[in-house]
């Protein structure tokens, strides 16, 4: 199945649920929009790439959990290693990360370049 980087950016974000807090998400809408290398997004979609390995291992078992805590359990484990795949990643912090997504989310550039990132490192 292929996945666009726009699919993988949205299953990353359900599947991590690293959304920042309230107060947090309106300060970082505030500020100006950040600019980023382009290291920094190559480093982006690295670890884009390896959590959509996260996704495709960890929905089954999502999808299988048979309590609503069961469920929550599960998805604990997929943030935890979603997590550590951006942490191995060379050239990003999670910070940086949430950022970068973020940022995509807010600006149509951003996202279209992501995206030929996404396609070029397929």
């Amino acid at each position: 199945m292929r996945r666009t980087f726009a699919t993988i950016l949205k299953a990353s974000c359900l599947a991590l649920v690293l959304a920042a807090t309230l107060a947090g998400a309106a300060l970082a809408q505030a500020q100006a929009a950040p600019s980023f290398s382009d290291a920094k997004l190559s480093s982006f979609i690295d670890a884009a790439k390896k959590i959509d390995g996260v996704i495709v291992a960890w929905n089954p078992k999502i999808a299988a959990a048979k309590t609503p805590e069961e469920k929550e359990q599960v998805l604990a484990q997929a943030e935890g290693e979603a997590l550590k795949a951006i942490q191995k990643t060379k050239g990003i912090t999670v910070e940086e990360y949430r950022q970068i997504g973020d940022a995509a989310r807010q600006d149509p550039n951003l996202a279209a370049k992501l995206e030929q990132l996404y396609q070029a490192k397929q």
